[in-house]
């Protein structure tokens, strides 16, 4: 949608894309986060899958349990650090 925003408006994309621009500064913040840490703590589920869909290019059906392993791993830490998230926010406040 930013980008669109730009393309639509060069010559005052600085101000008419400012609610574009705010709306891709929040999810980048609230997501970028999230995806560093999965991709840290899911690292052995991650490589598994990519080594088995490599291994197996014409049955990637084959790698259905590694892809449930890699599923159950980002589902389990993306809520582990959503309730961190949560956590710290709290303290925050309750320092305030």
């Amino acid at each position: 949608m930013y980008q669109k925003c730009i393309e639509n408006y060069p010559n005052n994309w600085d101000k008419a894309c400012l609610q574009q621009k705010r709306a891709l500064t929040k999810c980048s913040d609230d997501n970028v986060g999230i995806l560093k840490y999965v991709k840290q703590q899911c690292i052995k589920p991650i490589e598994a899958y990519d080594q088995c869909l490599t291994a197996n290019p014409d049955e990637p059906e084959r790698c259905i349990q590694a892809l449930k392993d890699l599923h159950a791993c980002t589902e389990a830490t993306a809520n582990a650090y959503r309730e961190q998230q949560k956590t710290s926010a709290e303290e925050v406040k309750s320092d305030s």
